[in-house]
């Protein structure tokens, strides 16, 4: 069983869009926040509070586009004994392979709408403590193709379909 598995690769600058905008959102509420709770002579004690602020959201916001974006997986390859997975950091092309049996794989959901019964599903392959691989977490694969590719890893894994995936599978 030779099979593989692709969607077209995101720029970076799709990539990070919404995690950009969601960090400008946020700065700019803090700012509004800050701003409206001083007044003309306790400004320059609220500039402390809003320099921290500002600095303590950029910190975390440049964690989260460092977990979500830099990172992105676009293609796996499936063989009899192997699995690659190939995709980009930045914008230079990676590939990481391992044997099938040192890898798992979670089907996970995500509702991109809360409160909407719009789910989306993405794949999520472990190897180690170290490796993690997210497939879909940008919401741009089909989901008939991340079924597939859930089924064939199951296959070549030689391993059973437990009954929550096969409640998740049922919900696709």
């Amino acid at each position: 069983m030779h099979k593989i598995y692709s969607e077209d690769p995101l720029p970076l600058k799709r990539r990070l869009r919404k995690p950009l905008s969601i960090l400008g959102i946020n700065i700019f509420v803090s700012l509004v926040f800050v701003l409206l709770q001083s007044t003309s002579y306790t400004l320059h004690k609220y500039l402390y509070v809003l320099a921290g602020l500002l600095v303590f959201q950029f910190i975390l916001g440049l964690i989260y586009i460092t977990q979500t974006t830099l990172h992105y997986y676009h293609e796996v390859e499936i063989d009899e004994e192997y699995i690659t997975f190939r995709g980009q950091h930045i914008n230079k092309s990676i590939s990481y392979k391992f044997k099938i049996k040192h890898v798992n794989v979670q089907l996970r959901i995500r509702n991109p709408r809360a409160g909407k019964s719009n789910y989306k599903y993405y794949l999520e392959f472990t190897s180690g403590k170290k490796y993690k691989f997210s497939f879909n977490r940008h919401l741009n694969w089909d989901q008939q193709a991340l079924l597939d590719l859930f089924n064939d890893f199951k296959i070549a894994k030689d391993e059973h379909i437990t009954l929550d995936e096969k409640y998740l599978l049922n919900e696709l």
